[in-house]
C-alpha cells in the first residue's frame, strides 16, 4: 500500500519498478458528473444531452453548412460538401472556381470562354461572341460598297486589302447617286399609282333619304 498523499509523486513501482499509474479520481463523482444535463455547444435547444453523451451528440447534431446554410451533422459534413449547391468548384473547361449549382444548371455555359467559330484562335465566352464579331479578324464580313452589288465577302483582315482594287468601291460614289435617283423615282411611281387607283375607283354611294318625323295628331 501506499499513501495517497505521496501517489502523486511516485511514477514507478519500488518493487518491480515498472511504470505505475496512479487513478485518484473519484468514480462516485465521476458518476454524477457524466449523468448531468448540459447544454450542446451548437446551441441546437436539446435538453437530454448528458456529459457522458456530449461527444456523440456533438457528431450528429446538425449544424449550419457554411455554404448553404442547410442542417447537417459534423459526421456527414465531408459527404455533404461532395455536393453542397454553393460549394466552388472548378469547371473542367475554362478551370475557373464556380459554384456547383451554377455549373449544374448550365448557366456557367454563357460564361465559360470557348474558341471563336471564326477560327481566329480567342477564346470568347458565349455572351460576349456577338461583340468579339466586330473586331475578330476572321469574321467573315462584305465589301463596303455591297449595296452596290459588288458580290465579295470574305474574313475581315483581307477587306481592306480587297477594297483598294475594288472597282465597286471606285464607282460607289456615282453608283450611290444612281441609287438614290431610283429610290425617288420609285417613290414618284407607287405615289402616282395610288392616285391612278383612287381615281378610277367607283363614287361612293348617295346616304339613303332621311324619313320624316312623325307628328302626333291625336288630341285626348
Amino acid at each position: 500500500m501506499i499513501c495517497g498523499f505521496h501517489t502523486r509523486d511516485i511514477h514507478q513501482c519500488p518493487t518491480c519498478e515498472d511504470a505505475v499509474f496512479i487513478n485518484t479520481r473519484n468514480r462516485f463523482v465521476l458518476s454524477h458528473l457524466g449523468a448531468m444535463r448540459v447544454l450542446c455547444p451548437n446551441n441546437c435547444g436539446s435538453e437530454t444531452v448528458t456529459r457522458d453523451n456530449l461527444i456523440y451528440h456533438i457528431d450528429h447534431c446538425p449544424v449550419p453548412c457554411p455554404k448553404c446554410k442547410q442542417p447537417v451533422a459534423p459526421m456527414e459534413k465531408s459527404a455533404h460538401m461532395r455536393n453542397c449547391p454553393e460549394a466552388m468548384v472548378r469547371c473542367e473547361k475554362c478551370r475557373a472556381k464556380v459554384r456547383r449549382r451554377v455549373l449544374r444548371s448550365g448557366e456557367h455555359k454563357l460564361f465559360c470562354p470557348i474558341e471563336c467559330p471564326n477560327k481566329c484562335g480567342a477564346a470568347v465566352a458565349p455572351v460576349k461572341q456577338k461583340e468579339h464579331d466586330e473586331v475578330c479578324p476572321m469574321k467573315t464580313v462584305s465589301c463596303s460598297a455591297a449595296r452596290c452589288r459588288c458580290p465579295w465577302a470574305g474574313p475581315r483582315k483581307l477587306c481592306v486589302a480587297h477594297e483598294v482594287d475594288c472597282p465597286y468601291v471606285k464607282l460607289m460614289p456615282m453608283l450611290d447617286e444612281l441609287l438614290r435617283h431610283n429610290a425617288a423615282l420609285q417613290r414618284e411611281v407607287d405615289e402616282l399609282t395610288q392616285q391612278l387607283a383612287a381615281a378610277k375607283a367607283p363614287p361612293p354611294l348617295p346616304p339613303p333619304p332621311a324619313r320624316p318625323a312623325f307628328v302626333c295628331t291625336h288630341v285626348t
